[in-house]
């Protein structure tokens, strides 16, 4: 289970560290 949340914990701080790329995406380069 430590592993588990382990793994959530760091896929939510590179879900907020790279937000601005990822989840951003302009229509109009």
């Amino acid at each position: 289970m430590k592993r588990f949340k382990y793994s959530v914990l760091l896929t939510f701080v590179l879900m907020l560290s790279c937000e601005g790329p990822y989840f951003e995406v302009p229509e109009e380069p």
